[in-house]
């Protein structure tokens, strides 16, 4: 939720004032925008494999912040933009929201279940909505206060920053684990073979 999911969609008329685009006609389209996305993750999910959504969703997130940050004016109080520049920073907002939903938000419920054993899976998945919940909170409780000091822009650009470095974790941390048992999964874990495209030749089935 350090992406800024929460925050665009709590804060959707305040990100888009200016466009004319009224409160309900914004949660319209998002919530379009996110079914949407369910889409091609559906798709494409257990075809291309858990890491390239993460990175294509990390990179596209990015792009989308980006533009956003460069959109927003510094002079929160303007009444409005011009309709080019309203439409454009429409489209990134829902760009983002698009990217969030067809791979960090869905993927991770996926590999959660993946990289940890039974015996464990209720606890970690107890600590990683407990994390999610938690970050949401403390993006939705500073989104106006970092608004009044620094403009809207600057949470974008703190976006931008925590997703490009979320890719960058996704690269070289987070192993593929598409078709795979647990036993290879915590191999890789131990072995980083997802790195060089390798995994180690070890007769799982026998140990």
């Amino acid at each position: 939720m350090a992406c800024g999911a929460s925050v665009m969609e709590a804060y959707a008329s305040s990100v888009l004032y200016g466009t004319g685009l009224s409160p309900n006609a914004s949660a319209v389209i998002f919530g379009l925008f996110i079914v949407v996305a369910c889409v091609p993750f559906a798709l494409t999910v257990d075809k291309y494999g858990r890491r390239p959504l993460f990175m294509v969703s990390c990179v596209g997130t990015t792009l989308c912040h980006v533009f956003i940050a460069v959109l927003l004016s510094p002079e929160d109080g303007v009444e409005s933009m011009s309709a080019v520049d309203g439409w454009l920073l429409l489209a990134s907002v829902c760009g983002a929201e698009f990217f969030i939903n067809i791979g960090l938000m869905p993927v991770l419920s996926v590999v959660q279940c993946e990289y940890f054993p039974s015996d464990t899976r209720g606890l970690a998945n107890s600590a990683v909505v407990f994390t999610i919940t938690f970050t949401s909170t403390i993006m939705l409780k500073i989104y106006q206060p970092v608004t009044d000091a620094y403009g809207k822009r600057a949470n974008f650009i703190g976006y931008a920053a925590i997703t490009f470095l979320g890719g960058l974790f996704c690269y070289f941390w987070v192993p593929e684990t598409k078709g795979k048992s647990f036993l290879q999964i915590q191999t890789d874990f131990e072995t980083y073979a997802w790195r060089n495209g390798k995994t180690r030749r070890r007769n799982y089935e026998r140990i």
